[in-house]
This record gives structure tokens, sequence and C-alpha cells, in this order.
């Protein structure tokens, strides 16, 4: 009788392992059956949050829907959606490319890369990824709150492997460029007119602040250099301070000439403060100044011994050159930057009341339309006309 109870306790134990391994088994099943290889596997909720069991689910062959005011739930105006699947990757950065009406986000590998949950209208944004090669498993949810419905999502190699092939773009929630942005993403243009909204979802539509970095590789030459910002904006190429355009204002365009001789590092500073913010850079190659080399660098004069007096004098539009010899005309304050023109002695240029954060060096207008930058001590202008130097 022992035996026979010994043998059913047996029997008992056996099969309940039997099912706990058939169970695991199956969860797996299930759980590999949501990230399958060939497409997405879908699940569609009837609330915004995906939140219980999900309404119906199946498969499809990509995230590219445009409902409109249609719905894939019917009845349902709001709703959300779970997209799964693995996907194989080539080494490199990848960029990733959603329109979306209202929100997504998007995970690979149970990494969040990008976040753009909530209310919205019909946008476009993009996160370049570093992966590695091999299969990766990729999780996109999807929520509309209402209204039209949008969800779209593609990714593809970035050239090169460079993450921000045009512009480098960081986002600050501070007007002061402090601290880890926010938002870091590449800007293809720097052409912005965001008017009283936001530049990016997660950061506020005033009193934030932006700085682009990109690498400029055009023909060698001549080229016009326009900036456009409202509030503030300042541009320095290989970190010289070429353009300051830096304050609290409406719209204000400035502008610079400079000789490019090869690749050149290009950085733009921003911040928004209050009311409509927008942006704008321009670079144009100056006709008749392609493929052209700048003069040829002459050395600065000394600073002492080598000034003129002049017969006339300074006003409050216009300086007066004191240098016995040309006074070097520069496409930015510096002895190293590139020299665009040359000024004769007592001639007048105008000043655009632009000076240099050490205040060595004076923004002009050459008699051309030229705009450049000369060492003060040898420019008189009317603050300084007693001291007998500029």
């Amino acid at each position: 009788m022992r035996q026979a109870i010994r043998r059913t306790y047996l029997s008992a134990a056996l099969l309940i392992a039997a099912l706990a391994v058939l169970g695991v088994a199956v969860v797996r099943g299930q759980s590999d059956g949501q990230y399958p290889t060939d497409q997405w596997y879908a699940q569609f909720w009837e609330n915004t949050g995906l939140n219980g069991e999900p309404a119906s689910s199946g498969f499809t062959n990509a995230i590219n829907y445009r409902w409109g005011l249609g719905r894939p739930l019917e009845g349902q105006d709001t709703f959300s959606v779970r997209w799964t699947r693995s996907a194989w990757f080539s080494a490199g950065v990848h960029r990733f490319v959603a329109t979306i009406d209202d929100g997504m986000r998007v995970w690979v590998d149970d990494l969040l890369i990008l976040d753009a949950w909530g209310m919205s209208a019909e946008h476009v944004v993009s996160k370049d990824v570093p992966v590695g090669e091999g299969w990766h498993n990729i999780r996109v949810e999807y929520q509309d709150l209402g209204g039209t419905a949008t969800a779209i999502l593609d990714w593809s190699p970035v050239s090169g492997g460079n993450a921000y092939p045009n512009w480098k773009g960081e986002y600050f929630n501070n007007v002061s460029l402090i601290g880890a942005p926010a938002v870091v993403r590449d800007d293809r243009y720097l052409d912005f007119s965001w008017g009283f909204g936001s530049a990016a979802l997660n950061l506020p539509a005033d009193n934030f602040s932006a700085r682009w970095t990109h690498t400029f590789n055009g023909v060698p030459g001549q080229y016009r250099l326009d900036l456009t910002s409202d509030d503030g904006a300042r541009l320095y190429v290989n970190d010289q301070l070429v353009i300051d355009n830096w304050g609290v204002q409406a719209s204000a365009r400035r502008s610079a000439d400079y000789w490019f001789a090869g690749p050149a590092n290009l950085r733009v500073e921003y911040f928004e403060a209050t009311g409509v913010a927008s942006l704008r850079l321009d670079i144009v190659p100056v006709a008749g100044g392609e493929g052209l080399l700048p003069p040829t660098p002459t050395p600065v004069p000394p600073p002492t011994g080598d000034t003129v007096t002049c017969a006339v004098l300074p006003t409050a539009s216009q300086g007066v050159v004191i240098s016995a010899r040309p006074l070097n005309v520069r496409a930015a304050p510096g002895t190293g930057s590139a020299l665009i023109a040359q000024l004769q002695p007592c001639s007048q240029p105008l000043l655009t009341g632009n000076r240099s954060s050490d205040d060595l060096w004076a923004e002009i207008l050459t008699d051309n339309g030229q705009i450049g930058w000369v060492l003060r001590q040898y420019l008189q202008t009317i603050g300084d006309a007693g001291e007998g130097v500029g």
C-alpha cells in the first residue's frame, strides 16, 4: 500500500514537473513570437496607455499608417499600439525617423532611443543610434489622443557612420547653454521658425538655448555669412567670433564676408528669451569669389611708432585709419584670420559698432561693401580721438 502511495506521489511530482517545463516552454514561445524576424507583431488597446489586455493583435509588414480620422479599432477615437520585432543591422550608425500624431516611443534592445510621448500635431523626429552587427529587438509604442492619427517609423544606415552628418544640435532647458543638453539631434539645415512654439516636445517654448556644430568644406573662396535670429545668436569659425547678434531682440540679421580655404569648424550659439523664436544661417558664395584664394597676408604693423596724423577727424559713423601703412582688414578678429582687404592711411571706413570680446578689434564696412575687422589701435574713433590711436 505504501509503495502504491509512493508511486502515486512520484507520478504526480513528475507530472507537475513536466507541466512546469511545458509552461515555461509555452511562455518562452509566446515571448519569442512577439519579436518575429520577418514582420511586426502588433497589439492594439482601447485606451491610450497600453493598459490591461489588448483588444486585438496581429502581424504587419511595416509601421506606415496614416489613419487620419479613421480608426484601427471600430468606434474607438483614442487608442494605443505596441509593435515588436527583431531586425538585422549592419554595424554602424542608423537613423530612426518617426512621423507621428500624437505620441511615440522607440526602444532598441530595451534602450529608449526616441521619446516623443504626448499630444501633438503631425511632426517628424529622428535619432541617430550606433548599433552593433546582428539581430536587435525593436519595440515601438504609439498613442492617439484624439483627432487625426499617424504612425510611421523607418530606419536606415547613416553614410560614413557619422551620427551627425549635418548640424549637431544640442538644446538646453536654459538660456545659458549650461549643463547637459535636453535634446541632441542632427539638424539638416539651420532654418527654424518656431513662432511661439518650442524647438522640441521636451523643451519649453521660452527660455531655452541651443548650440550647433558642423564642419564646412566648400569650394575655397569668399562667402557671405548671414545670421538672422530672434532672440540672440552668434557664429564662430574655427573658434573665432565672426558674427555677434547676441541679445534680446526682434528678428535681426548680421552679415560678414569670410575666406574659406579648406575645412572649417562652424559653431552657432542661440538663445530664446520670450515671444517669437527663430534662427537662420545662410552661407552663400560671393559672385566671382569662388575658387579664389585670399591675398597673401602681410605682417601686422608693430603697435607703436607707426602711426600718422590725418587732416580728417572721426565721426559717430566713421573712423579714421591712422596706420602709416595699409591696414589689414580680416574676416574675423585675430591675426590668424583670413585677410580680405586693406585700408589706406587716413581712409574713413564705416563703423558697425561691434568690437571683439577682448576689445582689441573693431568691425568696419569697406568701400566695396565688405564687412571685416581691424586692430583698434590703428583706427581712430570719436570716443578716443584725444588719445591719438584707434
